[in-house]
């Protein structure tokens, strides 16, 4: 029997920021997360756009946020799910160690522990900070 490649999963959350839309995004991500079947990645996805999310709130004054994620098949194995969170601020965040008194500034490097890989690239609009995970194989 032949199997077909997959394809490609994405889903896109557009929302204004308030002071709740965290605990949305963090829903939205563990939703999608277990309609594709991939209850592994929950955790660690639910954690990294949380700490991203924050950051919007806490050091831009944009007005929406868009929090994206794609699972990229890489042939039967597995794959690696891609996230990102955008916003309307062109200010790039930047990773900083924090002090041992600090209340902030371990978001960055929460995400710099937990993610594979990540990063930032400004858009025409603001910013995207984007970070990977390891993907397993999917289930059948």
């Amino acid at each position: 029997m032949i199997r077909p490649a997959p394809v490609p999963l994405s889903a896109q959350l557009v929302l204004c920021t308030h002071a709740a839309v965290g605990r949305t995004v963090r829903r939205f991500a563990a939703a999608i997360l277990a309609a594709w079947e991939r209850p592994e990645l929950i955790d660690d996805t639910e954690l990294i756009v949380s700490e991203l999310v924050g950051n919007v709130l806490r050091h831009t004054d944009s007005s929406h946020l868009a929090v994206s994620l794609q699972v990229v098949p890489e042939g039967l194995d597995g794959g690696t799910l891609v996230g990102a969170v955008a916003d309307c601020s062109p200010s790039l965040p930047g990773l900083r160690e924090a002090g041992g008194g600090d209340e902030d500034g371990r978001g960055l490097a929460i995400v710099n522990q937990v993610a594979k890989e990540w990063g930032t690239r400004a858009t025409g609009y603001g910013k995207e900070v984007w970070f990977s995970l390891v993907a397993g194989p999917m289930a059948m």
